[in-house]
């Protein structure tokens, strides 16, 4: 299925990888800090505080994810940086991968998917691994093809965890429950040109003229509407 480079399946090497990244988004971040708030003391002072505390937790003994906690609870305040991320159309993949799994890991949103579903870097291997990544069974152990189909032919089906088939096969039903795999991408915004047979059967239907409509859409009073 093609090099996925974007995979970090050691869960420290991750740590590593964000630790690097989330430290140059806020040093980027607060090198604005002043233009940005200039008219807000108050908010420019607290951004400084948050920015002194990630300083001096990069320098003690606590848990990488801690400190990772810590820079990501920062960077969220970057409102503008969030919008021009996912505006980007350059992004990379491993960028996007970084905030998508931090957002999952933190319960927090550092990337919109349906902003940057116009991203020509999106590879149908690429969305799949997202929608795994973004979901509660994401395990940084499990994370391979097995896992990854399982997950996106779940979130394709609109049905509950525990109700998967492909799931039910795979995992320990504890580990499983009435929650839907979310697929929060703008699957019309896609070129289906550059997709297989395959991605388009799994995530799409035809509609009575023949087009191709995202699984999440249903006819209702001739016409399609998101649900």
């Amino acid at each position: 299925m093609g090099v996925k480079s974007y995979r970090i399946t050691n869960e420290q090497e991750f740590y590593d990888e964000a630790l690097k990244y989330v430290d140059y988004l806020s040093e980027k971040f607060i090198s604005k800090v002043d233009e940005r708030f200039a008219n807000n003391s108050k908010k420019k002072c607290s951004i400084t505080r948050r920015y002194l505390d990630f300083q001096d937790d990069k320098q003690s003994d606590a848990p990488k994810k801690e400190i990772l906690q810590s820079g990501v609870f920062l960077i969220l305040e970057d409102v503008d940086g969030w919008r021009d991320f996912s505006c980007n159309d350059h992004a990379s993949q491993k960028e996007i991968m970084l905030r998508i799994i931090l957002s999952n890991m933190f319960n927090c949103d550092l990337v919109s998917t349906l902003m940057i579903s116009t991203n020509p870097n999106l590879t149908e291997n690429f969305i799949k691994d997202c929608i795994y990544a973004s979901s509660f069974l994401f395990n940084f152990n499990e994370w391979d093809d097995k896992h990854v189909e399982a997950v996106s032919s779940c979130a394709a089906s609109g049905l509950p965890a525990y109700k998967c088939k492909e799931l039910i096969e795979l995992y320990d039903k504890k580990r499983l429950n009435n929650k839907r795999i979310s697929s929060k991408f703008d699957f019309g915004a896609f070129n289906l040109d550059n997709f297989s047979d395959e991605f388009i059967s799994k995530f799409y239907v035809k509609n009575d003229k023949g087009e191709f409509l995202p699984k999440h859409y249903q006819k209702e009073d001739e016409s399609w509407v998101l649900v």
